[in-house]
């Protein structure tokens, strides 16, 4: 009786929104994690941070085994907080594990 009145109001949502929705399917986010690693075989896949840092998908990702590609110290911030180890993370393109973003000092300004 639950999930008839969810996937009622599932559909209601899509056919009236009240306001702008992101509707998330966790089980969907696994399925898709699952074929593209069985896609491409035997490689580490990393989920771009920045592409979608909700937290349930994030969540649902560290669960199914993912690492994560990080690029900011919100990013970095987001993937620590499912509890996974820095050393499944990636920044920018030094694709090794790295810790997490500690202070950023400025660039040293080019000789003018």
């Amino acid at each position: 009786m639950t999930s008839v009145v969810a996937r009622a109001s599932v559909l209601e949502s899509l056919v009236t929104p009240a306001t702008p929705r992101l509707l998330l399917s966790t089980r969907l986010i696994t399925r898709r994690f699952h074929e593209l690693s069985a896609a491409i075989g035997d490689v580490t896949l990393f989920y771009a941070v920045k592409a979608n840092p909700h937290p349930a998908v994030l969540a649902t990702l560290a669960l199914e085994g993912a690492c994560f590609d990080v690029a900011s110290p919100a990013e970095t911030d987001a993937a620590l907080a499912t509890g996974v180890a820095s050393q499944r993370f990636c920044r920018r393109t030094r694709c090794r594990p790295v810790p997490p973003f500690g202070i950023i000092t400025p660039r040293a300004s080019a000789p003018s």
